[in-house]
Parts: C-alpha cells; sequence; structure tokens
C-alpha cells in the first residue's frame, strides 16, 4: 500500500522537511521572481502554468466568421425568435445558423456566418430590436475565449438635441459624447451645424442609467437643457433609466426626478429618451431661468 506522505504531489511541493528553494524566474514570466514554495501547501505562478501552442487546425483556419450576441433584458429568448428577426432586419448573402449558449448565460448566442460581410453587418448595424430588447452582437475571434468577450458595454447611435449651433463644435461634442460613454464615431460637418441634432456612435455601460442629457449655461444668464436620445431603444425603463426592463419590474422604488433651476421638478428618463417617439425633452424644450 502507498504511503501518502511519500507520494510526490503534482505541483511539487517542497516537502515539510525540506529549506525552500531560492527565488527563481519561469520560461513563461521571465521577469517575474517567483517566490519560494512557503509554507508547502503554497503554489507559485510557475506551478500553476501549462505552455499551449496554438493549434493549426480547421477551428483555427475555420472557413466560418464567428460571432456572439446578448440580449439585455431581465425575460428570455429563444434562438427561434432571434433568427427570423435578424432574417428580416439584416438579410445575409450566405446562409448562417444561431447557437444557444450554455443555459448559465442567459439570452446569449453564438452566431456562425458564411461570409465575412455577413458578419460585418450584423456587428456593425446593430444593436436589433428583439420583442422590444435590444441584441448587441460581437465578433468572435477564435483566439479568445468566450468568457473574455464582454457586453458590459455595447455601441449604440445617440442623438444630441438642442444644442445651439454657435455651440457646435467637434471638440464640444465628444465632450459630450464622453459622458455618455466611449465616442466611437461622430457624424459631424459644417452642415450638420444647422440640423436639429448631431448624432454620435458611443460605447455604452448597458449595465448603468442612460445618459439623459445637461443644462447648457448660457451668458445671457439662462440655461436650456440639452436632450440625448437613443435609437432603436424601445424596453427602457423610465424610473431608473436602465435597459432590459420597464418600471413594473423594476427593483427602485421612486422615480429619477431632476429639478429644474426655477425649484420645479420633473421625471428624468421618460419617453423622451427614445429617439422613435415625438417627445420633445423632459422640460419640454423650456428655457430655464436662473435664479
Amino acid at each position: 500500500m502507498l504511503d501518502p506522505s511519500n507520494s510526490p504531489s503534482p505541483f511539487h511541493l517542497n516537502p515539510s522537511n525540506s529549506p525552500p528553494s531560492q527565488t527563481s524566474s519561469h520560461p513563461l514570466f521571465p521577469n517575474v521572481d517567483l517566490p519560494p514554495l512557503h509554507p508547502p501547501n503554497h503554489l507559485s505562478i510557475g506551478d500553476l502554468c501549462i505552455s499551449l501552442q496554438s493549434a493549426d487546425t480547421p477551428m483555427v483556419t475555420t472557413p466560418y466568421f464567428m460571432a456572439v450576441g446578448c440580449i439585455v433584458a431581465l425575460k428570455l429568448h429563444t434562438k427561434n425568435l432571434v433568427l427570423r428577426v435578424l432574417e428580416r432586419a439584416c438579410p445575409a448573402k450566405a446562409p448562417w445558423s444561431i447557437e444557444e449558449l450554455d443555459k448559465l448565460e442567459r439570452n446569449m448566442f453564438r452566431f456562425i456566418f458564411q461570409s465575412k460581410e455577413d458578419r460585418r453587418r450584423a456587428v456593425e448595424h446593430g444593436p436589433w430590436v428583439v420583442n422590444k430588447d435590444l441584441l448587441f452582437v460581437k465578433e468572435w475571434d477564435p483566439n479568445i475565449p468566450l468568457k473574455d468577450i464582454s457586453f458590459i458595454t455595447a455601441s449604440m447611435w445617440v442623438q444630441i438635441h438642442g444644442i445651439p449651433p454657435a455651440f457646435l463644435s467637434k471638440e464640444n461634442i465628444w465632450k459630450v459624447g464622453e459622458k455618455a460613454g466611449s465616442i466611437l464615431n461622430l457624424e459631424f460637418n459644417e452642415h450638420t451645424r444647422w440640423k436639429p441634432f448631431v448624432r454620435a456612435l458611443l460605447d455604452v455601460d448597458v449595465n448603468r442609467p442612460l445618459y439623459p442629457g445637461f443644462y447648457l449655461p448660457m451668458q445671457s444668464r439662462h440655461s436650456i437643457w440639452i436632450q440625448i436620445k437613443y435609437e432603436r431603444v424601445q424596453d427602457l425603463c423610465f424610473r431608473c433609466g436602465r435597459l432590459g426592463h420597464d418600471h413594473e419590474v423594476c427593483s427602485e422604488i421612486e422615480d429619477t426626478i431632476v429639478v429644474a433651476l426655477d425649484g420645479s421638478a420633473t421625471q428624468l428618463f421618460g419617453p423622451w429618451m427614445r429617439s422613435d417617439l415625438k417627445a420633445r425633452d423632459c422640460f419640454h424644450g423650456a428655457w430655464l431661468k436662473k435664479e
């Protein structure tokens, strides 16, 4: 019968009666000094490393183009519904398929495209509306594990309404956009200055309340409210300002309120944040006097 005390550890731990080894380095971490294994049940970085080489297999050189999609919603959606939506909203040039990921990954899907162009359109022309919720699609590089594809942030087109032409510049629009997210693209030129709004593509944190707008102070001692509207957004909670649910199932007890400069109060999040609705803004476009 084997004596467990004499059996070597799979991690090559130093026996308790052996002196600790000297500090050394590991081939994968040449600039990191690895401390000795002391006490004996502690593992170093080197003990837990396995060096792997990229496999030259059809999985890496696949003729297919992969993408991952996530629907930001509390309710569950089926792959058949997603399939019907994309076939109608984003017709593909070549056949493609969709698979549900592990059940633990709620509302996450794997897309298998035969055309790189079809994948590009699915990624860049989104988000897609699936039963009032937003589906975000991102490319899946075969060298990246699924867990590293994050949907904490996703790209969305926003409209910035109400900035006077004299204040419209790339620098100012960039400053506004950075409040709502990270700017990926900006539609602005001299002709844009005289349009009702400016569009920007932002990388937005979808787990936080959407940025609703801001006051723009004016030298005439008046301030105006600049409204941010979000394209394709439908299932937006008017209580907390987050995507994926409405006020009836919101965990917040009270609506989010903004106080105007004249002391009146109004609901901050509302239909005025959706670009497809006619509501102008939370203050109905009124000029607000400073006190």
